[in-house]
């Protein structure tokens, strides 16, 4: 009983102690000191996380592909993974590799194919980054993009010409693919357009049309410079306008094309550029 009873008083002086000084932080200090590191740690780490995670600006679906664009923000780091399944089966994934990127504040775009079209599609990219001598993985936000909601959503990837173009021919004309690949119509729609190397814009009149029955008006600001504005590109659709070009002998001749629109939050697909070897 003595046993009993001495075990009993002891728990209880154990309690009251504890109870006594709570407030004074005493008993807790001694054994909570490991666990403040390790949340210190965590901390710190978060921090660190989220200064260094890649943000996913955008995605955005055709058929069965996914394209996607982010910015690094770590000097160093590993390769990186996108991630994109079709909401809410997270199991049901396809994932596509980059590469480590150089520097800091790159803006990297790439592909994942294979995911069902028509659904609504998540996606997330991660690396491995250096912290405290070691490499964690550090996720970005979630994107997510909804086919029956989706703003419009201008491409403009591609530009048709000659590979190679004599000097003496003069010139030669240029076809612009932009395409509307959102959910909505597009209105009110900018194209610049722009030369480079031995390439000037020529006479527009002669393809003034092919803006025209889109709706756009352009002007020639300079030899080198072109803006077409107010036109309209519906969703799922693909219009071709053309430019003329004149070259001042030979050499590299490049022509630069860039859209924009209201609503369009992907800006990854708007614009490209085209060269000709002039001989």
């Amino acid at each position: 009983m003595r046993t009993r009873w001495r075990d009993v008083l002891r728990c209880a002086a154990a309690v009251v102690g504890l109870t006594a000084t709570a407030g004074l932080g005493t008993p807790y200090a001694a054994h909570a000191e490991p666990d403040d590191d390790k949340q210190i740690e965590y901390y710190d780490w978060e921090l660190f996380r989220a200064a260094n995670s890649p943000v996913l600006q955008s995605i955005r679906v055709e058929g069965d592909t996914v394209h996607f664009t982010f910015v690094d923000r770590s000097e160093v780091e590993g390769e990186y993974t996108f991630v994109a399944w079709p909401h809410p089966n997270e199991l049901a994934y396809k994932s596509t590799s980059r590469p480590r990127v150089p520097g800091k504040g790159r803006v990297v775009n790439g592909t994942v194919s294979g995911l069902p079209s028509g659904v609504e599609i998540c996606g997330n990219v991660s690396t491995e980054v250096e912290w405290d001598g070691a490499y964690r993985r550090a996720e970005s936000n979630r994107v997510c993009y909804n086919p029956e909601t989706a703003p419009p959503d201008l491409a403009l990837q591609t530009i048709r010409g000659p590979a190679d173009r004599p000097a003496h021919a003069g010139g030669a004309s240029y076809i612009l693919e932009l395409r509307n690949v959102g959910a909505n119509d597009a209105s009110g729609v900018v194209v610049d357009v722009s030369t480079s190397g031995v390439a000037e814009l020529g006479d527009q009149s002669v393809i003034r049309q092919t803006w025209a029955n889109n709706g756009f008006t352009c002007t020639v600001n300079s030899p080198t410079n072109m803006r077409c504005t107010g036109g309209n590109v519906p969703k799922g659709t693909k219009i071709e306008p053309w430019v003329m070009t004149t070259y001042k002998g030979p050499g590299q001749a490049w022509v630069h094309a860039q859209v924009s629109g209201a609503g369009d939050n992907t800006p990854g697909n708007n614009g490209t550029a085209f060269h000709t070897n002039v001989t």
